[in-house]
């Protein structure tokens, strides 16, 4: 049986760098972003994408906790769309995820999240509709 073909890379093939932010992967599923070039990291300030598990019920808060403006929030099915794909969805494919934006003034009310700090959506990545 061959090795699973490396699709967890950026542009310049480094692996991607991820972070578990709610204990939410299956280890079959964290099998899968690992064995296909991923790297899991034991502390979100060392990744570049948190995963968040969003059939969990506190899924929100997570988000919030976690995701900053160097930080791309994607669900848990991203690893699988990828897999089903055979290659990395990234910001340009338009695949769901937040990052968020520091503003020079309080946010409006069409944010969703209160505070310095809001997001501002690549793409929803619950409905996966371009925002």
């Amino acid at each position: 049986m061959s090795a699973p073909k490396v699709i967890f890379i950026d542009e310049a093939e480094f692996g991607l760098a991820a972070y578990d932010a709610d204990d939410g992967l299956t280890k079959q599923v964290a099998l899968r972003f690992t064995a296909r070039g991923g790297t899991l990291c034991d502390d979100v300030e060392d990744a570049d994408y948190v995963i968040i598990n969003t059939s969990k019920s506190d899924w929100r808060s997570v988000f919030r906790r976690y995701v900053s403006g160097n930080r791309i929030a994607l669900s848990s099915d991203w690893i699988d769309a990828c897999v089903s794909t055979g290659r990395a969805l990234l910001e340009g494919d338009q695949y769901g995820g937040y990052r968020l934006q520091l503003h020079d003034a309080m946010p409006g009310p069409e944010h969703r999240y209160e505070g310095i700090v809001s997001f501002v959506p690549l793409v929803d990545m619950w409905s996966l509709t371009r925002i």
